[in-house]
């Protein structure tokens, strides 16, 4: 896989985290460790070791600046309607083409999943996606997975083959390839809903107007979790909503059954 353009990099763990010695842009080595230890104290410094340490790859063009940088979970006062251009696309059971716009109206919320090479950002999504479904079994959770280049096309029978495995037929009809994903000419950068970085997963939630109240980078901490119950049962307009604590024991519950599970 292409990790970073050819940056300088050691190696990658499993999590993501980087393990690295230098990174090599426009005929320049910046020294990665020494940078980080000289400007320890800066909050640029500090929000790019959160980032690896939680797992978000970035592209080349992120180490030097902020364009498609992971964001913290945003909640929108005024909701944003998705793209057209992700609203269309093949689904991955039998290649038909899928209406995504058709299927959101069908509820009142939905989990919607970007995603480019999914099977570096399968952890995040797997992060989102299976503590919310433990909690909200009857809110359907869709993935859209954007066109890469040639190369990852073809290996795109791998991804079918995990996603196969992992997911429920009927979980499976909920993802969807834009654009039959050979249409390269759709850049992500472009749609204006900041989910460029191809390293990274990015749920949005969506109600059956196709628009998003709240959206979200990388892999989730049980505090994003935590806040994105209690969005749901606002906006669902739930009579009792459940107090955050009690959405707490049951994420953990729910954490520990899976480990049991993997075991």
């Amino acid at each position: 896989f292409k990790m970073m353009h050819t940056a300088g990099l050691k190696s990658i763990s499993r999590r993501g985290v980087y393990n690295t010695a230098c990174v090599s842009q426009q005929r320049r080595s910046v020294n990665v460790i020494k940078y980080l230890r000289e400007n320890a104290k800066s909050q640029f410094t500090k929000s790019t070791v959160e980032d690896w340490e939680r797992g978000n790859l970035w592209e080349m063009h992120q180490v030097s600046g902020t364009a498609g940088r992971p964001f913290e979970p945003e909640f929108l006062e005024q909701p944003k309607p998705l793209p057209e251009e992700v609203l269309f696309g093949s689904n991955l059971v039998d290649k038909d083409t899928m209406d995504l716009r058709a299927e959101l109206k069908k509820n009142k919320l939905n989990l919607v999943i970007f995603s480019q090479k999914r099977l570096l950002s399968e952890f995040q999504i797997k992060s989102w996606r299976e503590p919310f479904h433990e909690i909200f079994p009857d809110v359907p959770v869709f993935e859209v997975l954007f066109p890469q280049n040639w190369l990852y096309i073809m290996l795109n029978f791998e991804v079918n083959r995990r996603l196969r495995a992992s997911l429920s037929p009927e979980d499976q009809k909920r993802i969807m390839y834009v654009s039959g994903g050979s249409n390269l000419d759709l850049k992500p950068s472009k749609l204006g809903i900041n989910v460029e970085n191809s390293y990274i997963a990015y749920p949005f939630l969506v109600d059956q107007n196709c628009k998003f109240w709240w959206r979200a980078a990388g892999k989730a901490t049980k505090k994003d979790l935590v806040k994105l119950c209690l969005l749901h049962d606002k906006l669902a307009g739930v009579a009792e909503p459940v107090p955050a604590r009690v959405y707490e024991r049951m994420l953990t519950a729910a954490e520990k059954q899976n480990e049991k599970q993997k075991e």
